[in-house]
């Protein structure tokens, strides 16, 4: 039996395809894949979602996936529908016969069936990305931030969940992490924290959904332009608040009836995960990383990471806030960002193409870590 014959490339129709799929990521993936996240994350999505997979007809298996997950990005101030390309997976057994190229020729073609305008994702496999499967790759712009909270012992900078001995070590040691406390009380002090935060309205969702759109507005307005997620009640309710891996806190900031900015983060294990955090100038932001580290203290949190593309300036903005108190700033070669244009060039893809337009932090990734 040839490959043709034994491997079928397809998209998942049926109950016992999601099943097969499910056990096959369940193998492969470095989180949990079960039916209760299936249905979170790809089984309650809109028809534009893209689930191929290569089926071994000898074994009745799945042994390949690729997926496109439906995004509606903000691109030059248009809501634009787009895939996340996800679960890049194929069996070690096919390596070198050009099933998973094919694969992914396979769900390109869905993808633009299915009306999405480009591609985007995170990935280590920078080669194969570029070289077969027509990516644009960044390996230089997402970074990791992560800074120890308060002075915690070398002990519990040194537990497993935490950090590696050496980074624990580089907190400690630090003469910026010594300073801690009192850089912070400095800042704290100059920006008048007490009596600014008495003057802000704080609440765990916004007032009006429509509010988040006007603060990017606002944002875009002192920036230029930046490429965002549509921070929707449809997109925020799915991807935070019912999000069934991750338990999130969401704080929104509002003076004078207007909203300022926002943050959300999850905690595991004493390890706080900042996936957003968004303000709208210098000073907004000052209060809202006191306010976080405040809040994440009285939570008993060891560690705040964040995840983001430094080169975007609205996210530059915020590693260099982060970096005021000490931490560690690390580029992270395993998540490359990578994009695609899936319509020739036609719309937005020259601007598209520069990554330090795309304002990129946890928020965009699964939902498994932040």
């Amino acid at each position: 039996m040839d490959l043709s014959e034994r491997y079928k490339l397809k998209l998942v129709s049926n109950a016992d395809e999601i099943s097969k799929t499910i056990g096959f990521l369940d193998k492969v993936l470095s989180h949990r894949m079960n039916e209760d996240i299936w249905n979170w994350e790809f089984g309650l999505k809109p028809h534009n979602m893209v689930m191929s997979i290569i089926y071994d007809e000898q074994e009745s298996a799945v042994v390949g996936s690729q997926f496109m997950l439906p995004i509606y990005l903000v691109i030059q101030n248009s809501k634009i529908l787009t895939g996340k390309s996800e679960n890049s997976h194929a069996d070690p057994a096919l390596r070198g016969t050009g099933l998973f190229e094919k694969l992914y020729a396979k769900a390109v073609e869905d993808s633009v069936q299915k009306n999405l305008t480009c591609l985007w994702g995170f990935t280590p496999a920078l080669k194969v990305f570029e070289k077969k499967l027509g990516f644009l790759v960044d390996p230089g712009a997402m970074y990791n931030f992560s800074i120890a909270i308060g002075k915690p012992s070398l002990a519990e900078l040194s537990k497993k969940e935490s950090f590696p001995k050496y980074i624990a070590r580089y907190f400690y040691n630090s003469k910026k992490h010594r300073k801690y406390k009192s850089v912070r009380a400095i800042l704290e002090k100059n920006i008048d924290y007490l009596n600014e935060i008495s003057n802000i309205k704080i609440s765990n969702q916004p007032v009006n959904w429509n509010d988040l759109h006007f603060l990017y507005e606002e944002l875009k307005i002192a920036n230029g332009d930046f490429v965002h997620l549509d921070m929707n009640q449809q997109y925020v309710e799915w991807r935070i608040l019912k999000n069934p891996n991750l338990s999130y806190t969401t704080t929104f900031f509002y003076k004078s009836n207007v909203l300022i900015g926002y943050y959300v983060f999850s905690i595991s294990n004493r390890s706080a995960s900042l996936a957003d955090f968004t303000g709208l100038n210098q000073h907004v932001l000052e209060l809202m990383y006191i306010h976080l580290l405040k809040t994440l203290e009285e939570k008993s949190a060891v560690v705040l990471n964040y995840f983001g593309n430094r080169n975007n300036k609205v996210n530059a903005k915020n590693f260099a806030l982060f970096e005021k108190l000490g931490g560690l700033t690390q580029p992270n070669p395993g998540m490359a960002f990578v994009y695609r244009d899936l319509l020739k060039g036609e719309t937005n893809a020259d601007y598209l193409s520069q990554t330090n337009n795309w304002y990129l932090n946890g928020l965009w990734t699964e939902g498994f870590t932040y």
